[in-house]
Order: structure tokens, then sequence, then C-alpha cells
């Protein structure tokens, strides 16, 4: 099959071809065969050039294409007529040959450049009594490009201002979400450390509760030589002796009496602001 299909190129004249190319999948490519090579041909389709390995053609038929008609076309026209070139443009375009058909239009305009016809089929526009492309008759009318559309400077304006003013609320709904975000965070932060706070409380709570419970325990304990400790203080009927001991050092530091007794000594505090027993 490979060497049917170089044949056939082989065969082909080295005048402009046209050719329809079959593809092994079921694929038609119509052009001109404009390179042929041991491995792959290239195919001119009119708007471009395609390449293709010989392993993917299955067949090729030599017949007329749009691009071959075109120029067999375009040789048998004079230069200076108007209506058969452009009667080629349109048919040029109709064949999906693009720039085959601005060729023949401008080709008219080359001789004729008040020509309504070509201009208007290349898309230009009168303004005054000049032919423009729609762009330039669009800048001379005072318009102007945005946003892939042809409008006002007022209307531009307009939409610019749309535009950033939509900038302008998104920034300030994130920069809202922003600080309500931290003021959650805040909150947060104050409710724990609220909560240390009052975790603290019970804890010094109840400290207090228990040296509390500590001095009301002391409270009319018999010292064992005919006292009692009451309200912090050690109550009459001391031993004899007892203020001298004093004397000789048994006042403590912090103003305690050590009193010696079973069981350990009794610390008896002489300031009735606290009360410690050991």
């Amino acid at each position: 099959m490979r060497r049917a299909v170089v044949l056939a190129v082989a065969l082909l004249p080295a005048a402009a071809r046209a050719d329809q190319v079959f593809t092994r999948g079921g694929g038609l490519l119509e052009g001109e065969i404009v390179e042929r090579r041991s491995d792959a041909i290239v195919v001119d389709i009119g708007g471009g050039t395609i390449g293709l390995p010989l392993t993917y053609v299955e067949r090729i038929v030599p017949g007329p294409s749009p691009a071959a008609r075109y120029r067999a076309r375009a040789e048998r026209l004079a230069p200076d007529d108007a209506a058969g070139w452009i009667a080629l443009g349109h048919w040029a375009r109709q064949q999906e040959l693009r720039s085959q058909a601005n060729d023949a239009f401008l080709q008219v305009l080359s001789q004729n450049p008040d020509n309504a016809a070509a201009h208007q089929a290349l898309g230009h526009v009168r303004v005054g009594d000049q032919w423009m492309t729609r762009e330039e008759g669009y800048r001379a009318r005072g318009l102007v490009s945005y946003d892939g559309r042809w409008m006002t400077p007022d209307e531009r304006n307009v939409l610019i201002a749309e535009r950033d003013a939509a900038i302008e609320q998104e920034r300030a709904e994130a920069e809202s979400l922003a600080h309500l975000r931290e003021s959650e965070a805040r909150a947060l932060e104050a409710e724990a450390q609220a909560r240390i706070v009052q975790a603290e409380a019970r804890i010094a709570e109840e400290h207090a509760d228990r040296i509390e419970g500590l001095s009301i325990g002391l409270q009319g304990i018999p010292l064992g030589f005919g006292g009692l400790v009451s309200n912090g203080f050690v109550s009459t009927g001391l031993p004899r002796g007892f203020a001298s001991s004093c004397r000789r050092g048994a006042i403590g530091v912090r103003g305690a009496v050590h009193v010696p007794g079973r069981g350990g000594a009794l610390v008896v505090s002489t300031d009735p602001r606290s009360l410690v027993g050991r």
C-alpha cells in the first residue's frame, strides 16, 4: 500500500495540483500537495499547510481543489476586472479561502481605491468621505474599546466606576470579615482568661476555707497546763513560770508560744490575726 501511495505521488505533475488525500482513519483532506518526501507529504489546504506521514495516507485522488481553482480563475482575470475579482473573492470566501478572498478584494482596491463593494466586502466603513477599517471608523466616531466592546467614553467611565465600586465593596466585606474574626478570637481569649481567674479564685477560696477550719478546730483545745486557746490567745490558768519560759525564748520569731504537750508541740499565736498549730 505504501508503494502505491509513493507511486501515486510520483506520477503527479510537477505543476500546482489539486488532490484528495484519504487517511487510514477514514478522514479526507482536500488541497494541493506542495511537497513530497519519501516518508511524508505536505498539503496546502488554502489557509495553511499540513504535513502527513505516508503511513497515515491510504490513497490520493487527484482532483481540483478550491485553492487550485482559485488560482486558475485568478490567472484568467484582467487586473482591472473589478466585477470578476469581487465575484472571485466571494467564491473564495464560500470555500473558506479567507486569505485568497481578501487578496481578490484588495486587487480591486489597488485599481479603484473608492470601490464600495470591495470596501464593504473587507468590512470597511465610510466615515465622511473616507473608507476605513471598522476599528478606525469606531475611533473616528469617538468610540473607545473597552472589555472587548466599542462604546462611548461616558459608557466606559460608567462601567469603570461600577467595576471600582464592586472592587471596593469586596474589599470592605473582606475587612469586615477579618475584623469579625479578630473580635471573635479576642472574645475567646477573654473567656479563657476569665476561666483561669475563676479557677484561681476557687483555689484561693478553698485554701481560705481550710485555714478557717483549722482556726476553728483549735478553739478551746486544752494545753495540758490548765489553759485554753481562745481567739488566738492563751486563756487564764497558765502554769507558774510560763512567763519566764517565754523570756527564755519560748516565743517564736513570729510571736508564737511553743507549748510542749503530748504528740508534739502546740504553737499558739500571740497575734489575733493568725493561728498556726503543729
